[in-house]
C-alpha cells in the first residue's frame, strides 16, 4: 500500500454555471456555482473513505490536492467509479496521481502531477450517442429551489447515501452524487457553516407583500436607476490573481498549504467582509468566490467602486503574506470588467469577462479592463475620480456633449505618445488644439478644473519623451468620459 498525491480538477465550470436562461437566472447560477463547490467536498469525502489514510493539502475553487494512503488497485477502481457518475454531465472531474512517499520532493511532485492532470484533459470519456440527457428546464427549476433553501441555511454536511444509485440527482434542499449526499442545515448540525463566507450570500427582493426572495437582476439595474439615477446597466467583474505558479515555486508542502489556505480564506471570507454592505443593499450578487478568483454581477456603478475596493484590500492582504512567508515578489490581481443590458444573453457574460480579464493580463497583469481599455489599478482609479469630477461639471450646467469630445482626444494622445516615443519629438501645438475640444465649457472655473486635467497629459508626454517609453495611459480620459456618461444619464442639459 503506497502513498499517493491525487488531484481532482473539475473542467468545464464557467459554461456550466452560465449556461441559463435568462429568466431566473440569479437564483440558477448561485446553486450552479455551490454545486462546483460541493464536488470537490464530496470527491475528498468519497476519496477519504476508500484509503487508509488521508491528508488534505488543498480544496477549492474546483479543485482537490488530497494524499492517499491507498493499494493502486483500489484507488483506479475508485476514480473510474467517480468519474462514470459525470460521463452525461456538462461538467467533468479529471484525476490524475502520482506515488508521493516523501515530502522532500514536494515542487517536483506537484510538478508531475500538473502534467499527467493535463494530459489527462486531451482525452474526456462521453456515452453514447444515444443517451438522452435530463430535461434542462427541469435541471434548471431544480437548481432555482435549492438556492431558494440556500438562502435560510446555516451550513451543509457531506454522508454517504443508502441508495445505490450514483448518477446526479438534485432536490430542492440537496443534491447526490458518486453515493453521497450534500445536504442543507438549518441549525447546529451542519458540518461545515456559511456563517460570515460569501458561500449563500445574495441580495433579497424586500418586498413587504411577499416572502423573501433572491433578487432578479433587472431589479438590481432598477435600483441603480431610481435611487442613484445613474444609468440601469449591470456589469460583470472577474478578477483572479497573477502568477500563481512563480508564488508556488520551490514551496514546500506545509508552506503551500498555508499560502493555498490563506488565499482562499480571502477570497471567501475577506471579499465577504467587503461587499457585505452592498450584498444587503441588493446591489452586488457573488456568483462565486474562492480559490484564487472571483466572479461578481451588480449594478454598474457598485461594481466598479467594489474593483477598487478590492484591489485595496488584496494589496494590503499580499503586503501581509510577503512579510509572513519572506515572498520576494509582491502577489497582484487582474481583473475585466464588461458593462451591459439587463437583456443581454447570461450564456455570453461569463464569456465577455472572461475575454476582458485575458486582455488585461495580456497588457502585463496587474491591471485592469474597462470599456475595452486597459489600465493599471492606479489609472482606474484616477480615470474614476476624473468621471466623478466630469459628472459634477454636468450637474452644473455644462453640456453632456463634452464628454463626447473627451473621448474622441483619445486619438490625439495616443498619436502624440507615439510620436514623443518613437521620433523623440513632442509637438505640443497640437497638445493645444486638443484643448479646442473644450472651447464650449460654460464658465471658467469648469474650465480650468479641466484645464488642469489636460496639463497631466502634457506633462506625461514630457516623462515619455525624456525616458522612450509610454509612462501615461491616455486611455484614462475616455475612460473617465464613458464612465460620466453613465452616471450623468438622467441628467437633461
Amino acid at each position: 500500500m503506497k502513498r499517493y498525491l491525487l488531484k481532482v480538477d473539475i473542467s468545464g465550470i464557467q459554461d456550466f454555471i452560465f449556461n441559463v436562461p435568462g429568466k431566473g437566472a440569479s437564483r440558477n447560477l448561485k446553486a450552479r456555482s455551490f454545486f462546483v463547490q460541493g464536488l470537490t467536498e464530496i470527491a475528498e469525502q468519497y476519496f477519504t473513505d476508500i484509503a487508509e489514510k488521508t491528508e488534505v493539502l488543498y480544496n477549492g475553487g474546483g479543485n482537490l490536492f488530497i494524499y492517499l494512503r491507498v493499494a493502486q488497485d483500489v484507488l483506479d477502481s475508485a476514480i473510474s467509479k467517480f468519474q462514470n457518475c459525470f460521463l452525461q454531465e456538462a461538467i467533468f472531474p479529471f484525476i490524475a496521481y502520482i506515488e508521493a512517499e516523501h515530502d522532500d520532493a514536494f515542487y517536483t511532485q506537484m510538478q508531475a502531477l500538473h502534467t499527467k492532470t493535463s494530459l489527462k484533459k486531451l482525452v474526456r470519456p462521453f456515452l453514447s450517442e444515444t443517451f438522452q440527457p435530463m430535461d434542462a428546464s427541469i435541471f434548471d427549476e431544480r437548481f432555482r429551489m435549492f438556492a431558494k433553501k440556500m438562502v435560510k441555511a446555516q451550513g451543509y454536511s457531506i454522508v454517504k447515501s443508502d441508495s445505490n444509485e450514483l448518477n446526479l440527482s438534485i432536490e430542492e434542499n440537496q443534491f447526490k452524487i458518486a453515493g453521497y449526499i450534500l445536504r442543507l442545515e438549518y441549525g447546529s448540525q451542519a458540518q461545515k457553516s456559511f456563517n460570515e463566507t460569501i458561500i449563500n450570500a445574495m441580495p433579497l427582493d424586500k418586498d413587504k407583500n411577499k416572502e423573501k426572495g433572491i433578487l432578479e437582476f433587472d431589479k438590481i439595474a432598477e435600483k441603480a436607476k431610481s435611487s442613484r439615477k445613474v444609468d440601469d446597466k449591470l456589469a460583470a467583474l472577474k478578477i483572479d490573481v497573477d502568477n500563481l505558479g512563480v508564488l508556488f515555486r520551490n514551496k514546500s508542502k506545509d508552506e503551500y498549504k498555508k499560502l493555498s489556505n490563506q488565499l482562499k480564506k480571502f477570497f471567501s471570507n475577506t471579499i465577504y467582509s467587503v461587499l457585505k454592505e452592498e450584498i444587503q443593499h441588493g446591489n452586488i450578487y457573488p456568483v462565486f468566490s474562492g480559490g484564487d478568483d472571483c466572479f461578481l454581477i451588480g449594478a454598474w456603478d457598485i461594481i466598479l467602486q467594489v474593483a477598487q475596493k478590492i484591489h485595496h484590500e488584496f494589496d494590503a492582504f499580499q503586503s501581509t503574506l510577503c512579510k509572513t512567508f519572506g515572498l520576494e515578489h509582491p502577489l497582484t490581481i487582474s481583473a475585466g470588467i464588461v458593462i451591459y443590458n439587463p437583456k443581454f444573453p447570461m450564456a455570453r457574460i461569463g464569456q465577455t469577462a472572461e475575454h476582458a480579464l485575458e486582455l488585461a493580463k495580456d497588457f502585463g497583469k496587474n491591471r485592469i479592463c474597462i470599456f475595452g481599455e486597459v489600465l493599471k489599478w492606479n489609472e482606474f482609479e484616477n480615470a474614476g475620480q476624473l468621471a466623478i469630477k466630469l459628472k459634477e461639471l454636468i450637474e452644473d450646467g455644462e453640456s453632456r456633449g463634452i464628454l463626447e469630445r473627451i473621448r474622441s482626444s483619445e486619438i490625439g494622445f495616443l498619436s502624440l505618445q507615439e510620436r514623443a516615443i518613437k521620433a523623440h519629438r513632442i509637438d505640443f501645438p497640437k497638445v493645444y488644439r486638443l484643448k479646442y475640444y473644450l472651447r464650449n465649457v460654460k464658465n471658467s472655473k469648469n474650465k480650468e478644473i479641466l484645464e488642469n486635467e489636460f496639463k497631466k497629459y502634457e506633462d506625461a508626454l514630457l516623462e515619455d519623451f525624456i525616458h522612450g517609453r509610454k509612462e501615461s495611459n491616455a486611455a484614462q480620459f475616455p475612460v473617465a468620459a464613458r464612465w460620466a456618461e453613465l452616471l450623468t444619464k438622467s441628467v437633461n442639459t
